[in-house]
């Protein structure tokens, strides 16, 4: 791999990956972000196994046209917000989440209901 300087653009960085796991042929990667009741017999919290790695992250952002959906699997959308900082779960709850259903509603018409089940910020 020939050696990149990062650009105002680019930034090194240490990002953290799934490494796999022949488990997951049977199981599939799972990691519990809420209290496990004392009781329960298993009190795993993840069966991730994650190793890191140096990478070159660049600024998506002067190119993000050219991303989509049914390409990349992800979009960027220049979207407003009444929320001022992301900082208090109970304001991003009754303020962006109704946003981001109204934008993906757009994103996706004639969905019925779009269900947020995890999110962080």
């Amino acid at each position: 791999m020939a050696d990149v300087s990062p650009t105002h653009l680019e930034e090194h960085a240490s990002l953290m990956y799934v490494r796999w796991d022949d488990l997951y042929k049977i199981v599939k990667p799972f990691q519990i972000f809420c209290a496990i009741p004392s009781d329960a017999v298993d009190q795993r919290r993840s069966n991730i196994n994650f190793s890191c790695a140096a990478s070159l992250v660049t600024d998506a952002r002067p190119n993000k046209s050219s991303y989509t959906l049914n390409t990349n699997g992800f979009a960027f959308r220049d979207y407003p917000t009444a929320l001022e900082k992301f900082d208090n779960t109970d304001d991003i709850e009754k303020i962006y989440l109704p946003e981001l259903d109204k934008l993906l509603q757009v994103e996706f018409p004639g969905a019925e209901k779009i269900p947020f089940w995890d999110w962080r910020v």
